[in-house]
């Protein structure tokens, strides 16, 4: 990670002096354009620095050195939720946000707390333990109905997670091996 921290530290480099000049060649009455790249100059050193500070504690990639083979590279490259919604939900609260301020400021505020909702669940999708609050993944809600008389009625209602509805389909898959003699 050497290479990408010098090169977006070097943009701290190049984008503060090229708002200098800007502002010198605007006759500094436009302040938008030299805020404007002065913020890009502190966001390539924001990611230099990280990009620096993670190489020096993770240590040579395979890309990082010259006798590296392909192989060396494959394998887990970290963490993702491949089942995860939140990256949906706050996609869709962004949109919500910007679609408020073409259409109406009053739909900034809805996005603004459907985003704080996916923000949150987001980061600790994780973190909320194995209690019996703990749902991951679509829910499936059971209903079970008595047909008695000719009218329905409901007896009980559960909601089960994914790992409770894996053990009752294999529950069912093992008394329908059973009743079939296998």
């Amino acid at each position: 990670m050497k290479i990408e921290s010098w090169i977006f530290g070097a943009g701290v480099f190049f984008f503060v002096p090229v708002s200098m000049i800007y502002g010198f060649l605007t006759h500094w009455n436009e302040w938008v354009g030299i805020l404007g790249i002065l913020l890009v100059g502190g966001l390539a050193g924001m990611i230099g620095a990280y990009l620096g500070f993670t190489g020096k504690r993770v240590g040579m990639r395979p890309e990082d050195r010259n006798d590296a083979e392909i192989h060396e590279g494959a394998g887990e490259q970290g963490h993702f939720s491949p089942w995860s919604w939140w990256p949906l939900v706050l996609g869709l609260s962004c949109a919500t946000g910007f679609l408020g301020l073409a259409m109406g400021f009053w739909l900034v505020f809805i996005a603004a707390g459907m985003a704080l909702v996916a923000l949150i669940g987001w980061v600790y999708e994780y973190s909320r333990g194995d209690g019996p609050h703990h749902l991951v993944g679509p829910a499936v809600v059971v209903l079970v109905v008595d047909r008695g008389n000719g009218r329905l009625r409901l007896v009980s209602a559960r909601l089960l997670g994914r790992q409770q509805l894996c053990q009752a389909q294999q529950r069912r898959l093992r008394l329908h091996n059973a009743a079939a003699g296998r």
